[in-house]
């Protein structure tokens, strides 16, 4: 009897923590109502199918949604003006061009995020590469393996 009320109460603590992390998240959620028309609007004119939830990170709107099995993270300043799109990418995704820099460059550390960025004047892969004792890597690299800033 002990036991399982030890294990109900053990049981209690676990979902209690799950839920209180779980929820916690620093992006304000935002009704879908109170998203300017403009902003709306242009989102639909980009992704014409696309149905986001909507969150406000660093003053800016930002819709959420998944296409072709993608994460999409698509900014907008507050006046309707798209700042960028980001999207959540595995290493397979990469061009032949940005594996062949990676090996040739970083061959002794490890991939942790890929993630295509596309903003009005520029379009790159970002890529976070780690290294036991050492400061991850933050890559910015073209289509063609290039690396910007």
């Amino acid at each position: 009897m002990i036991r399982t009320k030890y294990l109900l109460g053990l049981l209690l603590i676990c979902a209690t923590s799950f839920t209180f992390f779980s929820c916690s998240d620093n992006d304000d959620d935002v009704n879908t109502n109170n998203i300017p028309t403009t902003i709306t609007e242009q989102l639909k004119a980009m992704y014409p199918d696309m149905t986001a939830h909507w969150e406000m990170e660093r003053g800016q709107y930002k819709a959420e949604f998944i296409k072709d099995g993608k994460d999409y993270d698509v900014f907008f300043q507050q006046d309707g003006t798209w700042v960028m799109t980001v999207v959540d990418l595995v290493y397979n995704d990469l061009p032949q061009a940005v594996k062949d820099y990676l090996t040739a460059n970083y061959s002794d550390y490890r991939v942790d995020d890929v993630d295509w960025v596309e903003k009005p004047d520029t379009k790159y892969y970002h890529v976070e590469l780690e290294k036991k004792g050492v400061a991850d890597v933050h890559l910015n690299i073209t289509a063609e393996g290039q690396v910007v800033k």
